[in-house]
């Protein structure tokens, strides 16, 4: 979705510095795969997302080429867990589990990027996260999550993205 666009200066010194070619998709509030329902204002967006723009740019790839795959996992990380959740879990594992295999047979791997520390949902900045006299609240204005409870937040996203890695040879996980 969205976030693959945040993060293209990740990859774009790849093509600075002739180590690959690099094309850029990304669309506001796609489905991380299309078995996954999309109800958001941009359902029709994903819609064309998924059945015109992604098969086009998949059919121009080659055997040793690699698709990475970059969402905003905090959606699959809900504080509770709750069943919704677990279903869209499964939904994910099965839509990844079918894009590695139909790119399996054509030599193609898949690099999945799992979900990053949740610094949008703590709200905050470091200065914010310290008391200050000009505060009326006495507790600080955001929440810091540990990186244990970070880890755990995650676990049951990551639990799927380790399963599919161990299932399909060409998949793998980016973790940052």
């Amino acid at each position: 979705n969205s976030s693959a666009a945040a993060e293209f200066e990740l990859f774009q010194g790849l093509a600075e510095a002739g180590v690959a070619d690099v094309a850029v998709t990304s669309t506001w509030g796609a489905s991380a795969v299309p078995e996954i329902p999309n109800t958001s204002p941009w359902s029709k967006a994903n819609d064309d997302y998924w059945a015109r723009v992604v098969p086009g740019l998949l059919a121009e790839l080659r055997r040793g080429d690699i698709v990475l795959m970059i969402n905003d996992m905090a959606t699959f990380a809900p504080l509770p867990m709750t069943p919704a959740f677990t279903t869209r879990l499964g939904q994910l594992e099965r839509g990844l589990g079918r894009i590695a295999s139909d790119l399996a047979q054509r030599g193609i791997d898949v690099i999945y990027q799992t979900a990053n520390p949740f610094l949008r949902e703590a709200n905050c900045s470091p200065d914010m996260a310290v008391r200050q006299w000009f505060h009326r609240s006495k507790s600080p204005l955001c929440n810091y999550y540990t990186r244990e409870a970070s880890l755990a937040r995650r676990r049951p996203v990551q639990d799927v993205l380790e399963r599919l890695q161990r299932q399909h040879a060409n998949i793998r996980i980016l973790d940052l």
